[in-house]
């Protein structure tokens, strides 16, 4: 489950008009130590063979991405390079050096896509302790995708 507040905006074009929008309230940022704990859970593998793994999958996509590859990993998404340039009237002025921002685009795979459709969303309670520590209608530890309703733990689901 999602958790979200609401949130009052002005509106941009009439600054004495509002209106409410949904904020999902994000937990804790998770490190790779983190992830490889849960995927280690998760597959026959263990928490230095994952951290591992995690760790050479970041340098491989960096890799490559930096060399001009458009990388997908099944399951995941597909990683693309990026670059913004300031224009130029002529063919000759543009040069290496009129590239203003590089960077990667990320796009998330069909299947990771579909798995956000049977997401659920619960509003959070306001007080500070149900920002930190989920309140008892939400299933602790991250949800499963592929399998709506699951709490973290225990599943050989990532397994294949």
């Amino acid at each position: 489950m999602i958790r979200y507040t609401i949130e009052k905006k002005a509106l941009p074009n009439d600054r004495t008009k509002a209106k409410y929008y949904p904020k999902i309230v994000r937990g804790d940022t998770l490190d790779t130590e983190q992830v490889a704990a849960l995927l280690q859970e998760r597959t026959t593998l263990d928490n230095s063979e994952v951290f591992g793994f995690l760790n050479a999958l970041g340098k491989a996509v960096r890799s490559y991405v930096t060399n001009s590859y458009v990388v997908e990993v099944e399951g995941l998404g597909i990683f693309t390079p990026t670059m913004k340039a300031t224009s130029v009237a002529t063919e000759e002025e543009l040069k290496a050096s009129t590239i203003t921002k590089k960077g990667v685009n990320y796009r998330p795979t069909t299947r990771m896509k579909n798995g956000y459709k049977s997401i659920g969303f619960v509003k959070a309670n306001l007080d500070l302790d149900s920002v930190i520590t989920p309140d008892s209608s939400v299933t602790p530890g991250p949800t499963d995708p592929d399998n709506p309703g699951t709490g973290g733990g225990g599943g050989d689901d990532l397994v294949g």
